[in-house]
């Protein structure tokens, strides 16, 4: 009897003495098991992976010509655009623009960005010129050289024309006729010709007669 209660009671203390045993469940992992048993236990938290971006991909930017934006009031003539300026006297320093004179005369340097362009135009030829924003074209009607006599008088020397050796005042000119008493035209272009004197100054002249049509 005395041994049955003591094998009872020895069964009885192995169960309450026996150590405790954490499952797994699936919030919880295990990990890091060391020498002395202890188990450390790891919170997993479920998350949601992060929507990968699709490359975009830019479409092409189409590049649209700007037009050229130009002056208030220009000539073009011999395929160049020029700006025009006025001008209260033709002795007056045209620059980098063609100068205009009354309604009448426009004249300027033999540049290669102003009126050196007035070498290749001929007789038939036709410019425009938008003044006020008004555009008139023009037709060249007449071609002449004159040699410089004077500030103020030019000399007709081409026998070919049939006014050779006849002086010319630049009012004449500037007027749009091609000597006293000569034909009448609705507009002249002037630019220097010739032997160039070095200051701006050259030898002679070529004007560019021309009307409206």
């Amino acid at each position: 009897m005395k041994r049955l209660i003591i094998l009872l009671f020895s069964s009885f203390l192995g169960i309450v003495g026996a150590p405790e045993v954490l499952m797994a469940s699936d919030d919880y992992a295990l990990s890091g098991l060391d020498n002395t048993g202890i188990v450390e236990t790891v919170i997993i938290e479920e998350t949601q992976d992060e929507p990968i971006a699709e490359e975009v991909q830019e479409e092409p930017v189409a590049i649209t010509p700007q037009e050229p934006v130009l002056p208030d009031n220009y000539i073009t003539v011999g395929g160049r655009t020029i700006e025009i300026i006025d001008s209260n006297d033709t002795r007056n320093d045209a620059g980098r623009h063609a100068a205009r004179y009354n309604n009448t005369f426009i004249y300027g340097h033999n540049s290669n960005i102003v009126f050196d362009v007035l070498y290749g135009v001929r007789i038939g030829n036709t410019f425009t010129i938008v003044y006020n924003g008004a555009a008139t074209t023009y037709m060249v009607r007449n071609v002449v050289i004159y040699r410089k006599t004077g500030d103020t008088a030019l000399r007709v020397d081409d026998a070919s024309s049939g006014i050779n050796g006849t002086d010319v005042p630049m009012k004449y000119i500037a007027k749009g006729q091609e000597m006293p008493g000569g034909a009448q035209y609705n507009i002249a272009l002037m630019t220097c010709y010739g032997t160039s004197y070095g200051n701006g100054d050259a030898s002679h002249r070529l004007v560019i007669f021309a009307d409206a049509i």
